[in-house]
């Protein structure tokens, strides 16, 4: 009888500690959803971001950028080209891959060329086509294809492009 008492003060306790969890889980939302009337300055998130990231002008600022989130300053060039093997092959178009060449002529692509993310729309390279570009993002610095061995490039894992 004795067991058999200590088994429910034991389930009792469980239970009372499950719902004072809960209550104060459900009052640390609430308190958290309710909006402040105080004036909170407005600040441009990517404003900030870019004011604080190190800026990549060469091959140096490369290499000591490898695997950071940076902003990249140089030209948009980009090449067209016809696909031999088009995934689709309805595909009548041309794959365009972009980079940007910093002042050194170090030229960055526009993630690595082996990934189809690094494909480029007509309208972005129409729109930054031999401009100077400023590119966020993360800073790869000569990486090996597992697909190509041979090819060694650096590369941006773009998040933002634009020019002024």
């Amino acid at each position: 009888m004795k067991i058999q008492k200590i088994h429910t003060d034991i389930k009792f306790n469980q239970l009372a500690a499950g719902l004072l969890l809960l209550a104060i889980l459900s009052f640390s939302a609430f308190v958290a959803s309710q909006s402040s009337h105080a004036e909170i300055p407005k600040i441009n998130n990517i404003e900030a971001i870019m004011s604080k990231l190190k800026i990549v002008r060469n091959r140096e600022d490369l290499a000591r950028s490898n695997g950071k989130k940076v902003k990249f300053v140089g030209y948009y060039i980009s090449q067209s080209s016809k696909p031999k093997f088009p995934g689709n092959p309805n595909f009548k178009g041309v794959y365009i891959k972009s980079q940007i060449v910093l002042e050194d002529g170090t030229i960055v692509h526009i993630f690595p060329s082996w990934n189809k993310q690094s494909l480029r729309s007509p309208s972005e390279a129409e729109k930054y086509k031999g401009k100077i570009v400023e590119a966020i993002g993360v800073a790869e610095f000569e990486i090996t294809s597992r697909i190509n061995p041979q090819i060694r490039e650096s590369f941006i894992n773009l998040e933002e492009l634009k020019n002024d």
